[in-house]
């Protein structure tokens, strides 16, 4: 019997490193996990309360060695320091970039196997990029749309979490919200600005990571995607949005001709995404936790547009990251 691939994990202990670690649990992978903290010298580490006490390893050269693959959902830090480790390794494992770190490299390929896994197998490199969730969420949707009906174009104005700045971004959100009504300072440290309780188009100046960057990486990989196949690339307006978690999208597209309501949502369930009926209630952020894939809900004709039409668009994007992470990982292993 073939003996399990070995596969390193930078950043277990971010919140889609943990989700990662229990897809391979749950899931019974054949996969010999090692795992490194967010922190490139940390070897020990207790997560939460609420889980087991976890053995951390060093990011070293011996944890790297005889890798399948690294899933890099760390720092850019880390990212550069496994490349550097990894350089004249034999065989060369492969690098899976879910934070960006690899973006503005040229010839690094952006993929998404849920959205093809066709294509996220094909033209084996050494570095490859995980598609941002709320980019391969709208892929899938304007793919689908596109062949039941040409679109002319489109608007995406994108939600985006504090899951989306990991931990930190969560836990400030959180204060924020608490310290709000005991009139305290608010902590500041991960957006700059007040974003409890507000919608906001930038964060403060001094944020680490402007909105404006995450809005270009969500345009950008969508591009990547929906050019090959000839599909119009939506505009989009990245917007904060004082949730926990899961990106929401509020979408018009404007066809040639506007199909009926009835056949947007035949052709999206076809492309295997999740309609969200009004039996169901709203489709919420909090609805989204735990659900795979693309959910599509309240679509709409245009009422000003003859050829337009609305729609809502979401998914859970700590979970979408990490399944794409792990298939992603097993596709560009096999034959590597």
């Amino acid at each position: 019997m073939k003996s399990a691939q070995k596969w390193v994990l930078l950043g277990a202990d971010t919140l889609v490193g943990r989700e990662i670690r229990e897809l391979i649990e749950d899931r019974k992978l054949p996969v010999r996990l090692k795992c490194c903290g967010s922190i490139s010298d940390q070897r020990v580490l207790s997560l939460a309360a609420e889980d087991s006490f976890d053995v951390f390893e060093e990011l070293s050269a011996p944890t790297l060695a005889d890798a399948a693959a690294i899933l890099l959902a760390g720092s850019a830090e880390q990212a550069q320091k496994a490349l550097d480790l990894t350089r004249s390794a034999d065989p060369q494992p492969t690098l899976i970039d879910l934070t960006g770190s690899f973006d503005n490299e040229a010839g690094v390929p952006v993929r998404a196997p849920a959205f093809d896994r066709a294509d996220a197998s094909a033209g084996h490199t050494r570095r490859q990029i995980v598609a941002h969730p709320a980019a391969i969420a709208l892929a899938t949707v304007f793919d689908a749309v596109h062949r039941a009906a040409p679109v002319l174009r489109s608007v995406a104005t994108v939600f985006e979490p504090a899951s989306a700045r990991d931990k930190a971004g969560i836990d400030e959100l959180h204060q924020q919200t608490s310290q709000i009504f005991s009139f305290q300072a608010l902590p500041k440290k991960v957006y700059d600005v007040q974003v409890s309780f507000n919608m906001l188009p930038r964060l403060g100046n001094a944020a680490p990571r402007p909105l404006a960057v995450c809005e270009d990486r969500i345009l950008r990989h969508p591009a990547s995607l929906l050019n090959p196949r000839g599909v119009p690339v939506p505009s989009l307006r990245l917007v904060h949005a004082p949730v926990f978690s899961g990106y929401c999208a509020s979408v018009w597209i404007e066809f040639e001709r506007r199909p009926p309501v009835e056949d947007l949502r035949n052709c999206l369930v076809s492309a295997g995404v999740e309609f969200w009926s009004d039996d169901d209630g709203p489709l919420t952020n909090s609805s989204l936790a735990g659900q795979s894939g693309t959910l599509v809900s309240s679509i709409r004709d245009d009422p000003g547009d003859p050829r337009g039409a609305w729609l809502w668009v979401a998914c859970d994007n700590i979970r979408e990251s990490a399944l794409n992470a792990v298939a992603l990982a097993g596709l560009s292993t096999i034959g590597a």
